[in-house]
Formats: structure tokens, C-alpha cells, sequence
């Protein structure tokens, strides 16, 4: 069975709903993908469609810049403005986030050579009398205890 779909005006008011709770809550701009996850829909153009109905509407002015979008809603006298900030500065402190989430992730396993001495059959990462011990590290006594 097929869910209903919803009409151009219905999906409209959903997304300026969304806007209203946004600038309410002093949030961010959602964006395409976001809105498209409200109307439960895959595709951002639908989301798109209902902003230029919109304008059309003059219930939202957007104002556009490559790394932006701003829009302002005239019923509340609010502007909401997009995740990316054109002067880069969340860029950043993203970048920062990720740097930080990467140095606290702990090394990958070594990997061990586990191919046996052609002499007597030992393991090499154990090591025997014909082969050093591959493994790419050494515990420590003091800390193996």
C-alpha cells in the first residue's frame, strides 16, 4: 500500500512551519535535506519548490551567497541564516571538532605476520632461533604485570 502523497500547498505550509519554529527558536537556517526529511521525501527539489512558492507568496525573502542562503521571515521580522557562514568561521570550527574527534580515536590494531619459520615452524610473530620476532611492538615487562 502507497502512503498519500501530500499536495504542493501542504508541503508548503510544512516547510514555513519548520522555518517559523527555526527563527522561534533562534536555530539555524534547516536545510534542503533536512526539510526533504520532514516532508519524508528523498528528493531536496520538493523542499525547493515549497521555498519558491514561498517567495512567490511573499511570506520569505532569500538572500543567496555561494556559501549561504539568509532568509527572512516578514511575520516575525527574523532572519535565519544557513549552517555555513561565508566568512568560513564554522568551517573551522568544524574542521577543529574533527581534528579533536580524530586525535581521540585509538590506533588500529598492528597487524601480525603469522607466516611460519621454513625451518622449524614457529610462528613469526613469535620469533625463533632462524628469525627475528616480527610483531611491530614490545610490551613492556613493568606494564605487562
Amino acid at each position: 500500500m502507497t502512503k498519500p502523497r501530500r499536495t504542493a500547498a501542504q508541503s508548503r505550509d510544512v516547510v514555513y512551519d519548520a522555518l517559523l519554529r527555526a527563527a522561534r527558536a533562534g536555530a539555524r537556517c534547516p536545510t534542503n535535506l533536512a526539510l526533504a526529511a520532514l516532508l519524508g521525501v528523498r528528493s531536496s527539489s520538493i523542499p525547493q519548490k515549497a521555498l519558491v512558492d514561498l517567495i512567490a507568496a511573499d511570506k520569505i525573502v532569500v538572500t543567496t551567497t555561494p556559501f549561504s542562503r539568509e532568509i527572512f521571515i516578514p511575520e516575525l521580522g527574523t532572519t535565519i541564516r544557513a549552517s555555513k557562514a561565508p566568512d568560513g568561521s564554522l568551517r573551522e570550527a568544524e574542521r577543529a571538532h574533527a581534528i579533536a574527534r580524530a586525535e581521540r580515536r585509538e590506533p588500529l590494531p598492528p597487524v601480525l605476520d603469522r607466516t611460519p619459520c621454513f625451518r622449524c615452524g614457529n610462528r613469526a610473530d613469535i620469533g625463533c632461533d632462524h628469525q627475528a620476532a616480527s610483531a611491530p611492538y614490545i610490551i613492556d615487562l613493568e606494564f605487562a604485570a
